[in-house]
């Protein structure tokens, strides 16, 4: 029986993530194919920038790597995570914020406490790369976004040859994949065929669409990127 989920980011997000999934008692397989690195801050950049009217934190990576650099604006503006996980990371260090319950932009947009106006200026504490939504929306609504981008995703270029059947061998029958570039990846490393026998978690309808590209066997769409909420979609998926 091909019951193992297959955990494929950064070494850090899998380990998180295993032990949410190890309290269901479930069997779990972990590679990574993604690593992720801090991207150095410049000091002065952030001087220039000036005043701020509020922070918005888009992942833990975020808090994780940027948190130090912003910590002296977090007195003088509101303070914004994508999600329960993100928050809980902020309040660890002291810092209470607003957040959705269930982890997403378009959640936090919609939040009658999310109070950035028009005419303010936000700073958004992300990775490299990712989605435009949050960014976008708050440019419709007249106000000046600019990103601290404070750590980037690097694909690890070195697999072993026998990844496939090491697959195989785990017998996985569930991927969890977080980001779009990293389920691409995994494209190239598995045929079709085992491709098209798998189910998959992700974490929005864009990475959907890759995994449905590739041919996998079913998609269950988390109800964001965070840690929890793919655990809660891995569990779903298990039970159906």
């Amino acid at each position: 029986m091909n019951d193992a989920v297959l955990l494929i980011g950064s070494e850090r997000q899998n380990r998180m993530l295993e032990k949410l999934l190890a309290e269901k008692s479930l069997r779990v397989s972990s590679r990574s194919l993604q690593s992720v690195e801090p991207v150095i801050v410049s000091a002065t950049a952030l001087e220039k920038a000036g005043h701020y009217d509020a922070l918005i934190f888009i992942s833990r990576n975020a808090v994780f790597f940027g948190f130090d650099s912003v910590q002296h604006l977090l007195d003088k503006c509101g303070c914004y995570a994508i999600g329960p996980a993100t928050a809980g990371d902020l309040n660890a260090r002291g810092t209470q914020c607003v957040f959705p319950r269930n982890g997403s932009s378009e959640n936090l947009l919609a939040m009658p406490d999310f109070k950035i106006q028009a005419g303010q200026r936000a700073l958004i504490i992300r990775g490299q790369g990712g989605r435009e939504y949050l960014k976008e929306t708050l440019e419709d609504r007249s106000v000046m976004v600019d990103y601290l981008e404070v750590y980037r995703r690097i694909l690890v270029p070195e697999i072993p040859a026998d990844f496939q059947r090491w697959v195989v061998a785990q017998r996985v029958g569930l991927v969890v994949a977080a980001s779009g570039e990293v389920l691409a990846y995994l494209g190239t490393l598995l045929d079709n065929s085992l491709l098209s026998t798998l189910k998959i978690v992700v974490p929005s309808t864009r990475v959907g669409k890759i995994a449905s590209q590739l041919g996998m066997r079913e998609v269950m769409v988390a109800r964001g990127a965070e840690t929890e909420a793919l655990a809660e979609a891995v569990f779903d998926c298990v039970v159906s």
